[in-house]
């Protein structure tokens, strides 16, 4: 040290090394001290708060037991943080006591005595290093294996001595401390409870809180406590019957209260209240008294009440009781009440109420008490009044028979004997019993009532006292004064026919006979009755113009006198005036109006008024060309041919004869346009737009002149059945719609790319199967392709249905054939591929088809042909993209997409997919073309891989590629490695999102880093995740 290095702060220890005490500029570094020797020899300074040097802590101090020594060392026990000044805390848990600890017993388990900060815990006491804890019994905490702590080491409390066990009897909870109370309930007397029988039910003796002994009841002992109850306490309880406060028997309640005694019943509980069981057939207690009774029952009206009280009227004896009517006491009781029993008060006979109450023969009792009897009036019996004069009984209650319904002879009667027998005389002019009449004496015959009073035959008696008769007119019978001159009687009442309503023979007529026959006398000159005219005697006519006639002529009555005789009066024809004689007259003298020259009427015509008017007449099959067109059934020769029908029936005459009724001609299809048809192409086939019902079929428009052929032209597509569209009107076959001529399959090579529909297209081959696959039955297209031996052909559809593809190595022109691919893999709307390697040169026919009948629509085809080059593990071909954890399950949902370099052809088929240790061999044909994409994944079923449609080839399996760290690799069929991803937690795995590798490093040296990939998002956010595409760019 020399010059400026012998000042303070300077130093030289012989090297210009940092960190050693002396700096590179010879100055004393911080935390150093170094002497003035030479060399200087530099010491870090501890307790400085510098860790310098060999120091392992400093903590700002030298002193010892803090965690930081004296001389900056660790210290055993502490830990120490290593920062400046260093900051040292006891290590709890190493069986050591320093610094604050108050105890380690090694661990940092809480609740053992000594807690995780090594602190003793309250209830423990804690002693030795490594610390042994034990609790403290009686210091009212719970802890370690006490199961009670009451604060206490006493017995009887409910928590042990030695806090280990709960006494019998006690329920204890708690912690800080302990509390324990009896347990009502469980048979174990203990504290403050008065009895414990086992149960916490009261009504057993011992109260249900265990805290008191119930009424009547005494209970004894501990474990448990037995409880009885006292009989005569006048208490109920437990299996006591009855308890009637005393322990006397003979009361109702026996004497050990385990019974009620016979004849009684008990009811209540403080004191049971016993009585005589009224209606159980035995007299005990009140029921032996006077009045009382028992006869087994509780009905009232039988004599011994439902009290148990003998019933007026009753008497009663024995055991049990026997009651019966007191007969003669006029009070009815008991069978009294029955139908031919009484009590009328005494015992006397003949009284209609005989000595034992039954009514005697011939009576009636009323009801009542007591009971009032009379003779039955109408049994026929005479019985006390009915002995009487002027009183009788003939077994019957009906008035007018000579005793009325009071059992007195009625007037002009004689009754006599039992049952009485009544009789009323015939003369005395009155009308009684079986008389028809009584006209006052003498009784005789020939007045109309005869001498045994019956009315006489001819005549009409009325009235009874007496009786008053008459001949009865109309009756046809002529007796009395009928038969007398003048008079008659025509078997009615009629005037005007002879004989009048008063039996008297009419002017003008004569009448003979019973019943009188009465005619008219046809010369009398006298007009009656039927007569048109007598004689000269024309009624009021005087000529033939009164008839009608134009002409007086000469006017007589016809001999019979029956009608008028106009010989003498001739018509005038065609003047106008139709008269008699004449059917019309129209006032012309032409025929062929309806009324002819000579005033007939015309065949067809009706004719009326003056001057006659003649119409046709319609409906009686008689066509007048003038008047009508047709005539019922007559058509005129018309018929449904002169309407345009090809038929000629059916045609019909209208009900006014003024024209047609064409209904009933009917269309015949097939023929010509006719009415009610909307066309007619001549025949009855349908789908060429005229149906066999000659209706314009939908998409279809036709001509329809009437009794021409309809032309049909096609509208659209719609209107042809399948196998056919709509061109220029007519409905023609389509190139590719089935094998067979005319049409062919389209043709078409590598690289083709169109668009097609498939609509109402089929072919006769129409079964296309698989392995396992359903038949597939919707609309189809046909495409050739010719490959060479060996060649690729991989046929891609992007349908707007559900498409399948068939790949056939022939087509027949009908039949069914087996196609030798197939694949129906995805859904509705989803894209579908077939890869094939060729094995034979030749032409090959692609089917794209709907999977059902209904499957039709719009399709883009993709064909790509060409040749194949052998693959290797010096292929150019990377894992570009995959995805290792997608959403939810993984199941069928993981993929790797693979890119080739290469501008050859790969099929992959036998090569291998090493997914972390589980290798698959790709077991079909599957193309990798030049610098293309393809998509490997669990399932090649959009419906299992989470919808994907772009998977070519599936291994199989589910949650095959780890979601956090693993590998994926490419290996050739001997097993060597073609390209493999490592990947770890420092890639962007995200689930749902791809690992897509950045187009930057699309090498297999570039998809070795975890920078090199980014997450693609599959809500359109770019970067995107594109399976089957190029990558996009990762965003920085």
């Amino acid at each position: 040290r020399v010059g400026i290095e012998a000042t303070v702060g300077r130093c030289d220890d012989g090297n210009t090394n940092p960190n050693d005490g002396c700096s590179a500029t010879c100055t004393v570094e911080p935390g150093w001290n170094c002497s003035t020797g030479a060399p200087s020899t530099c010491n870090t300074i501890c307790g400085d708060s510098l860790i310098r040097g060999g120091e392992t802590c400093d903590d700002g101090n030298t002193t010892s037991g803090d965690g930081c020594s004296n001389i900056c060392a660790n210290e055993i026990g502490w830990s120490c943080n290593g920062g400046e000044p260093t900051l040292c805390s006891a290590v709890c848990g190493d069986s050591r006591i320093v610094g604050p600890e108050t105890c380690d017993d090694g661990n940092s388990n809480a609740n053992d005595g000594c807690s995780s900060t090594c602190m003793t815990e309250i209830g423990w006491t804690c002693n030795g290093q490594p610390s042994v804890c034990y609790t403290t019994c009686g210091d009212g905490h719970r802890r370690g294996a006490e199961v009670c702590d009451d604060g206490n080491i006493m017995a009887g409390d409910g928590c042990a001595t030695n806090c280990m066990s709960i006494e019998l009897g006690w329920t204890c909870v708690g912690t800080d401390p302990t509390t324990c109370t009896t347990t009502c309930g469980d048979g174990h007397r203990r504290g403050t409870e008065v009895c414990d029988d086992g149960n916490i039910v009261g009504g057993d003796g011992c109260a249900a809180n265990c805290l008191s002994t119930e009424i009547g009841w005494t209970c004894v002992g501990t474990d448990p406590t037995t409880c009885t109850t006292t009989c005569g306490d006048g208490h109920r309880r437990g299996t006591e019957v009855c308890d009637d406060g005393n322990v006397s028997g003979g009361d109702g309640c026996a004497a050990n209260c385990m019974s009620v005694e016979s004849g009684w019943t008990c009811v209540g509980l403080d004191p049971t209240t016993c009585s005589p069981f009224c209606g159980d057939g035995q007299l005990v207690g009140a029921e032996l008294n006077v009045g009382r009774c028992d006869d087994g029952n509780t009905n009232n009206g039988d004599g011994c009440s439902s009290a148990c009280n003998i019933e007026a009227g009753y008497s009663c004896s024995g055991v049990p009781s026997t009651c019966a009517p007191t007969c003669g006491d006029g009070v009815r009781v008991g069978v009294e009440l029955n139908v031919g029993r009484c009590d009328d008060g005494d015992t006397d006979p003949l009284d209609g109420c005989d000595a034992n109450c039954n009514i005697e023969t011939g009576w009636t009792c009323a009801a009542g008490n007591p009971s009032v009897c009379s003779p039955f009036c109408g049994d026929g019996l005479r019985v006390g009044v009915e002995l009487n004069a002027g009183r009788c009984d003939d077994g019957n209650t009906t008035s007018l028979d000579g005793c009325s319904n009071t059992c007195t002879v009625e007037a002009y009667w004689t009754c006599v004997g039992t049952p009485s027998s009544c009789t009323t005389p015939c003369g005395d002019g009155h009308v009684r019993g079986s008389e028809e009449c009584d006209d006052s004496p003498p009784a005789e015959n020939g007045d109309g009532c005869d001498s045994s009073c019956t009315i006489e035959t001819g005549w009409l008696c009325v009235g009874t006292d007496p009786t008053v008769c008459s001949e009865e007119c109309g009756d046809g019978l002529r007796v009395g004064v009928e038969l007398t001159a003048g008079h008659c009687d025509d078997d009615n009442l009629a005037n005007s026919d002879g004989c009048s309503s008063t039996c008297e023979v009419e002017f003008g007529y004569a009448c003979v006979g019973t019943p009188s026959v009465c005619d008219e006398a046809c010369g009398d000159l006298n007009v009656v009755g039927a007569e048109v005219c007598d004689g000269v005697n024309l009624d009021g006519y005087t000529s033939c113009i009164d008839l009608g006639f134009v002409n007086a002529g000469t006017l007589a009555c016809l001999p019979d006198c029956s009608d008028y005789d106009t010989s003498g009066c001739l018509p005038v024809c065609n003047n106008g005036i139709v008269e008699p004689g004449e059917a019309c007259d129209d006032g012309g003298n032409a025929s062929g109006d309806g009324c002819s020259s000579a005033c007939a009427l015309e065949t067809g015509w009706t004719c009326s008024g003056n001057p006659s008017v003649c119409n046709a007449v319609c409906g009686d099959n008689i066509v007048i060309p003038s008047e009508e067109q047709c005539d019922g059934t007559n058509l005129n020769g018309v018929d449904c041919t002169d309407y345009d029908y090809f038929t000629t029936t059916g045609l019909a005459c209208l009900g006014t004869c003024l024209g047609f009724n064409t209904s009933g001609c009917s269309a015949s299809c097939g023929n010509i346009v006719e009415p009610g048809e909307s066309c007619d192409d001549g025949n009855t086939t349908a789908t060429d737009g005229c149906s066999a019902t000659c209706a314009i079929e939908a998409n279809w428009n036709c001509t329809a002149p009437l009794g021409a052929t309809s032309v049909c032209t096609c509208q659209n597509n719609d209107a042809c059945p399948i196998g056919r569209r709509c061109i220029s009107g007519s409905c023609t076959g389509i190139n590719g719609d089935n094998c067979a001529a005319p049409f062919g399959a389209v043709a078409v090579s590598t690289g083709h790319d169109e668009n097609y529909d498939n609509t109402h297209l089929a072919t006769t081959i129409t079964t296309y199967s698989y392995g396992s696959t359903i038949a597939v039955n919707g609309p189809d297209m046909f495409f050739s392709i010719s490959v060479p031996n060996g060649s690729y052909l991989v046929v891609e559809v992007d349908p707007t249905f559900d498409a399948s593809i068939a790949l056939l190595s022939s087509c027949p022109a009908s039949g069914t054939v087996a196609p030798i691919k197939f694949s129906d893999r995805n859904g509705d709307g989803e894209m579908e591929h077939l890869h094939h390697q060729s094995t034979a040169n030749g032409t090959y026919y692609i089917v794209v088809q709907g999977m059902t009948a209904l499957d039709e629509g719009t399709f883009n085809l993709r064909v790509y042909q060409g040749s194949l080059s052998g693959f290797n593990d010096g292929k150019n071909v990377v894992i570009n993209e995959m995805m290792v954890n997608p959403t939810g399950a993984d199941g069928y949902k993981e993929w790797v997409e693979l890119y080739n370099f290469e501008t050859q052809n790969y099929n992959l088929k036998n090569h291998k997919l090493d997914l972390n240790g589980t290798v698959y061999v790709v077991g079909e044909d599957t193309i990798l073309r030049g610098s293309s994409y393809i998509v490997l994944g669990g399932s090649n079923e959009s419906a299992l891989n989470g919808g994907l449609d772009v998977v070519v080839w599936g291994w199989g399996a589910q949650d095959r590629i780890p979601d956090t760290a693993g590998y994926v690799a490419l290996l050739q069929s001997d097993n060597d490695v073609c390209d493999q991803i490592t990947y770890d937690a420092t890639y962007p795995i995200q689930e749902g999102k791809s690992l897509s590798l950045d187009p930057d490093f699309k090498s297999k040296a570039g998809n070795n880093s975890a920078t090199n990939f980014c997450a693609g998002n599959s809500d359109g956010t770019p970067p995107v995740m594109t399976p089957w595409f190029a990558n996009d760019q990762c965003i920085p």
